[in-house]
Formats: C-alpha cells, structure tokens, sequence
C-alpha cells in the first residue's frame, strides 16, 4: 500500500514542517486508485511448511492479502487488508499479524481532500529456546506461557482550498496510537 517514501534530511526540514522537524522528515505516501473502468482487485495466497526439529508435527505459514482500488475523474480509492500467520515453529513461539488499510482521494473545484486510515495488530508468544532449556537453564526450564499484544492506529484527513494557483490552505487532522500489552496464561 506504499507509492513512495521521500526524506527531507536536515534544517530545510523544518521550514517545511516547523522546528519539530529540525533533524529531517520521512515522508511515506500511500497508493491512490486510479482512473479505470473497473475496480482493480489484487490479492494473494501463501502457505508454507517449517522444517522444524523442535516441535511434533509441521507447523504452517500463512500469508493472506486482498485489496481494491479504483477511480472515476474527481474521486479515488484503495482498500484491502492482509492477514500473516506463523504456526509454533518452537515450543509456545507462534505469532500472527492482521492489518486492514484505506484511502480516498476526492477534488471538487477548488477543494481537495484525502482521508487514510491503518490498522496494524500483532500477538506473537515469548518462546520456550529449547537450545537453552537443554543445557539445562533453569529459566527456560518450563514454558513461559507469555503472550504479547501490539496494536496501531492511524488515520488522517487533509482538506486543501486553493485561492489560486500560488496560494492554497492546508487542514490537516490525524491520530496516532501505539498499543502494547502482555499477559500470562
């Protein structure tokens, strides 16, 4: 869902996006649709065995995405989601990621706006290193039975009203928020 990534390094930076940007900024533009007839729709399926001597059985890899994009002259958008999931490959050492993501591009004479949402989830499990627990260490002795949970959210709106072709006013709204927890059992 990524178009490009552009980095403004140094001082210039911050005449750009103020004195909190006085070290740089990276930019990451996401994919807009585009003008077809159509919605474009992408996707893909994977699966995988792990060769692993540290479990019964052959744990799988999952990797799962779909998306759609498309446009008519004024409006664009791109949405879609991905699913990424690695069964216990180590004794309690398994981890799947879900991300759902969206885009709207939309101008109407003088005003533009665009909208941009993400949602990113992960849970993954501290594994038992049997490497560790066979030479004896006595905290890796028995399972950990600690699960870890990481969430992120983003989503922004920017309206623009162009004057004329030199002068235009920018609204810019977003929130971010990071979110990790861990848990026994």
């Amino acid at each position: 869902s990524i178009e490009r990534i552009e980095i403004v390094r140094g001082p210039r930076a911050s005449t750009l996006y103020g004195s909190q940007a006085l070290a740089g900024v990276m930019q990451i533009f996401t994919k807009n649709g585009t003008i077809t007839e159509r919605p474009v729709v992408t996707g893909k399926v994977a699966l995988g065995m792990i060769d692993t001597k540290w479990v019964d059985g052959t744990p799988l890899s999952q990797d799962y995405s779909l998306g759609v994009s498309g446009g008519q002259p004024g409006v664009n958008y791109n949405l879609g989601g991905t699913m990424y999931r690695v069964g216990a490959y180590l004794p309690e050492a398994s981890t799947k990621n879900s991300s759902a993501y969206g885009s709207l591009h939309g101008i109407q004479g003088r005003l533009t706006m665009d909208l941009s949402g993400r949602y990113y989830g992960k849970r993954f499990d501290w594994p038992l290193n049997p490497i560790l627990r066979d030479k004896g260490y006595a905290g890796w002795s028995k399972p950990q039975d600690q699960h870890n949970e990481l969430t992120q959210q983003t989503y922004g709106l920017r309206l623009a009203y162009a004057l004329s072709p030199a002068w235009q006013h920018n609204l810019t709204l977003g929130y971010d928020q990071n979110v990790s927890s861990q848990y026994n059992g």
